[in-house]
């Protein structure tokens, strides 16, 4: 579960586990949290002017593009959901493994071409016949 550090400038961070934020963090927790409701309990005692200041310190950056300055938010609840859904965008993906090489199916023999095929029917036809032998010539083996 990925897990966030807000740090006294408003900046966001995201980790992977809470291990990483707590190496960034030098082995402290305040300020981390990995879901909404905990960044409900960390915002306690923030003003509600922090919020705005949280919002507006992301707002129209790479990749909140889409995401435009505010000078206030209604309430808390609406300003802690807001920043949660955006905040989203910064979960770090997870490690790509590459994926185990499907077995390969064997080869099929391949077809003799039809000039090599034409060619020992031409062979077999000039073959001369002998008289305990049919008129017909042989099949290629």
């Amino acid at each position: 579960m990925p897990t966030f550090m807000i740090e006294t400038d408003n900046n966001i961070t995201a980790f992977a586990a809470l291990e990483d934020a707590l190496n960034h963090g030098i082995g402290t927790t305040e300020g981390t949290f990995s879901t909404e409701k905990e960044l409900t309990k960390l915002s306690v005692a923030w003003p509600i002017a922090r919020f705005a200041e949280v919002w507006n310190g992301f707002a129209g950056v790479v990749p909140f593009d889409s995401l435009k300055p505010i000078k206030k938010f209604t309430d808390r609840k609406t300003a802690i959901a807001r920043i949660w859904k955006a905040i989203q965008v910064l979960t770090p993906a997870p490690a790509q493994h590459a994926a185990p090489a499907a077995p390969r199916r064997p080869r099929r023999p391949k077809r003799p071409s039809p000039r090599t095929a034409r060619a020992r029917r031409a062979k077999a036809a000039r073959r001369p016949s002998c008289s305990t032998c049919s008129s017909a010539p042989k099949a290629p083996r």
